[in-house]
């Protein structure tokens, strides 16, 4: 009895805790799926927020609820590959931001991060998309061929995938790689590539894009009336499909087009459209760096209090949001005004604090562009010792960033002279295609009118023959008619030839009948003598 009350007890504690672990189970389930739709949301309001204070917040929040999830469970559930699609999502983000702040190297760790759950869980969208991203990367470092390497693994997933629209932003990608090496042709192949794969799709938003990536073909060939003509056109899908970011993005590449064209009231005029509409979307880098672009129109005319105004602006913006990149420059914007203004103390402290960000984020670009200024300010408050340290930093730079460059210069006045050659030829190969064309349409009428000519006289032989065969039928008809009127006389005449023929035969039987025979003639005389 009393080892059955002890049996008793364990079943009862083994099926209250059976049931804790059950509920237990039960909660963290619907805590999971209640968690996926949380993610989901998250991830739809990160693609449509553009502001820089917002977006960032939301993506961390991602990265939280994902992390938290893949602790609870193990890889064989369901959930597994949903919280680790939304973490990958969440580093690819965070890529994306550090790269924008000037932070390359960072950026490529969290891509990296991102590509290796991708791979785990074959997610081949993400894959494709983070390949992408990682190009870009070795791209702005100027590794041009790893970088493109990159961009033909997203096209090959892409394609494995049959993902259009992710293939058209992959040759979109792989356009502006080939565009900085100086490949004016491939770069415009792969962007109507591109722009084809959009319009096949039905992606405005990629259309407009691509359209504006023709547009920056045309101006770096410095055609800007056929650079506007692009970013118009890709401004008006911009419009139409209400997508602001890419509307500031157009107005500011016209702005830089009539600035290029020395046509400075339209440069503002489109610059200030461009800054009004970063601003409705919060993009704050964006208004940083049009605000730069303005200064600069000021600058060139000579309204350097204006210019400068516009610099501090676009500064204060990037200290706020920590974009180094962006320092860097607006720094050294601001030193070369100084500078223009003989404020040789102001020109100084910025152009150093440039240097010193442009080190921090290891661009060999804006160093330069910083050692180049220190030169001529050290020269003038006559250091000449730091003017030849600057000088010789600049220098190195130079070449740092030539050594690569040095063959593809060559390869790009080659690949412009073959361009311009085949430009060439293709227009000389159309004006003789015209003149053959012109030729062959000649031709085409000389032998339209023999054409003509011989239907028509085949058509005056025909009525002809026709009324010849006609006469000559008539004339059958009537020898036919003759002859059977001959053939019926002569039958006429034959019976009355063969009725006298019978008659005189007839006759002559009797004729014989009544006359002796020879025979019997002979018998008489014979006796009688």
């Amino acid at each position: 009895m009393k080892y059955l009350q002890t049996y008793i007890f364990t079943c009862i504690v083994c099926f209250i805790f059976y049931n804790k672990i059950i509920a237990q189970n039960i909660n963290q389930t619907k805590n999971s799926i209640h968690d996926t739709t949380r993610c989901n949301s998250l991830n739809s309001m990160i693609e449509i927020e553009y502001n820089d204070e917002i977006w960032p917040k939301y993506n961390n929040e991602l990265k939280k609820i994902a992390l938290k999830n893949l602790k609870t469970i193990s890889n064989t559930s369901p959930l597994y590959k949903t919280y680790s699609k939304y973490l990958a999502a969440s580093l690819n983000n965070t890529g994306w931001w550090e790269n924008q702040k000037g932070n390359p190297n960072e950026a490529r760790k969290y891509f990296e991060q991102a590509l290796k759950i991708q791979e785990e869980i074959d997610d081949k969208n993400g894959i494709a998309a983070t390949l992408n991203n990682l190009g870009g990367i070795y791209q702005n470092k100027g590794f041009i061929d790893k970088a493109i390497a990159l961009y033909f693994k997203s096209i090959e997933v892409n394609t494995s995938i049959n993902n259009m629209v992710g293939l058209a932003y992959s040759y979109n990608s792989i356009g502006t790689a080939y565009q900085s090496l100086g490949d004016i042709k491939k770069a415009l192949d792969y962007f109507i590539k591109s722009l084809k794969l959009h319009e096949m799709t039905g992606n405005k938003n990629g259309i407009a894009y691509a359209l504006s990536n023709i547009g920056i073909i045309y101006f770096g060939q410095g055609d800007y009336s056929k650079s506007l003509e692009y970013y118009s056109k890709g401004l008006q899908l911009f419009e139409a499909i209400k997508d602001k970011e890419g509307i500031a993005n157009s107005l500011n590449n016209i702005s830089a087009t009539y600035d290029a064209q020395g046509n400075s009231e339209k440069a503002i005029e489109f610059g200030n459209k461009s800054l009004k509409t970063y601003e409705e979307t919060g993009n704050k880098s964006g208004v940083a760096y049009i605000l730069n672009n303005m200064g600069s129109t000021y600058s060139k005319k000579n309204e350097t209090t204006i210019a400068l105004n516009y610099f501090m602006k676009s500064l204060k913006i990037e200290e706020e949001i920590d974009d180094k990149k962006g320092l860097s420059f607006s720094l050294n914007l601001i030193g070369e005004l100084y500078f223009k203004q003989k404020k040789i103390e102001s020109a100084l402290e910025y152009s150093l604090k440039a240097l010193q960000i442009s080190k921090d984020i290891k661009n060999p670009e804006r160093i330069k562009s910083a050692a180049n200024q220190l030169t001529q300010i050290y020269k003038l408050k006559k250091d000449y010792k730091k003017s030849l340290e600057n000088y010789e930093l600049f220098i190195q730079m130079r070449d740092s960033i030539n050594n690569e460059q040095n063959k593809k210069a060559s390869i790009k006045s080659e690949l412009k002279y073959e361009y311009e050659k085949k430009a060439a030829a293709d227009s000389v190969k159309v004006a003789e295609e015209k003149k053959l064309s012109n030729v062959k349409l000649k031709q085409e009428k000389t032998q339209r009118y023999f054409l003509y000519s011989g239907l028509g006289l085949t058509v005056l032989f025909g009525i002809f023959m026709f009324n010849r065969f006609r006469v000559t039928q008539k004339q059958k008809n009537i020898i036919e008619e003759q002859k059977l009127v001959v053939e019926k006389q002569k039958h006429i005449v034959d019976e009355k030839q063969k009725e006298i023929l019978d008659s005189i035969h007839y006759a002559k039987r009797i004729q014989q009948n009544l006359l002796p025979t020879e025979k019997y003639i002979r018998r008489i005389i014979n006796t009688k003598s």
